[in-house]
């Protein structure tokens, strides 16, 4: 005797629930989202700026990132652990998509005692990461994580290189770059459903560095490099100064987001006190791989620097 259709209607419903319950968690373990603690004041919500003809995000490759937030619950100061790594691999997730040939061991997390990326690595080779943050700050936990994997996607390396301070700026870049995708994500497709109005409090974040970088420096990057270099020379993590190259870099990273996995080649050659930055330069752009020669060309016409052939 046939089955009657209902029953078999009923059985196709709970499969496809089980299989939606599956995909996604419904709810986030903490319990509210507050306000950022340096976002916009209320009502001054900005929208990312649009990039002419965007490049399609290419998919990550299923374990190409691992992060074990280290602690419990108290450790980050109420916050969820499943929620912290949430967070983590959202901010991860779009800087790692751009470098598909890359391999990452895994990278432990702390919530106190930085920002700051240790040089000691683990008996597996794996990274330790310090951030400086707590509760439910998800905007500052994504500026202060990202800044850190560019670093170890820079092969970042402990010596004394004057021109320190370009890796430092090109991860604050990363950090705004960070924010301002995970912003677009999030509208669609964040960790969880009920965290989608949470986006503009990323760009928001982001938005109060780039406002902060326009106070700074009201001069053309050319003009305003030369006046500061030898104070860049000085100390490679100068947040104020980093964050106005940052601001003037950005948009030829969004433009051309292929261009991060130019960072893999940065740190290659040891560095030399002597060099200057048209040197520094020069050396990446060498070590470079021919698709991404051009892209390096680009960031050096920024400071009015040409190498190489003009692009």
């Amino acid at each position: 005797m046939p089955k009657p259709v209902h029953s078999i209607f009923t059985l196709v419903s709970v499969a496809v629930l089980a299989l939606t319950a599956g995909c996604r968690q419904e709810k986030p373990e903490s319990e509210s989202i507050p306000d950022e603690p340096t976002a916009s004041s209320p009502g001054q919500k900005t929208s990312p700026d649009p990039v002419a003809n965007p490049v399609p995000k290419p998919l990550v490759t299923e374990g190409a990132l691992k992060i074990h937030p280290i602690g419990d619950k108290s450790a980050w100061d109420g916050a969820s652990i499943r929620d912290v790594q949430a967070v983590l691999e959202s901010a991860g997730t779009e800087l790692i998509r751009w470098f598909p040939a890359r391999h990452l061991e895994p990278i432990q997390v702390e919530p106190k005692g930085g920002p700051i990326t240790l040089y000691n690595r683990d008996s597996g080779g794996g990274y330790t990461v310090k951030l400086n943050t707590g509760k439910t700050f998800w905007a500052q936990y994504s500026f202060q994580f990202s800044h850190e994997l560019c670093h170890i996607l820079s092969n970042y390396r402990k010596d004394e290189n004057p021109n320190g301070w370009f890796e430092e700026s090109l991860c604050e870049v990363a950090s705004l770059f960070t924010l301002k995708q995970m912003a677009e994500t999030w509208k669609t497709d964040p960790p969880y459903e009920n965290w989608k109005s949470f986006h503009s409090a990323l760009v928001d974040y982001a938005q109060k560095r780039i406002d902060e970088s326009a106070l700074q420096a009201r001069k053309p990057l050319p003009e305003w490099f030369e006046e500061m270099e030898p104070k860049l020379r000085e100390s490679a993590g100068q947040r104020e100064l980093n964050n106005v190259v940052a601001v003037h870099l950005l948009p030829l990273f969004e433009a051309n987001p292929k261009g991060w996995e130019a960072i893999g080649w940065l740190n290659v050659d040891q560095s030399y006190p002597d060099d200057t930055f048209p040197e520094f330069l020069e050396r990446w752009h060498y070590y470079c791989p021919d698709r991404h020669r051009p892209f390096v060309q680009k960031i050096a016409a920024k400071f009015a620097i040409q190498i190489g052939e003009a692009p």
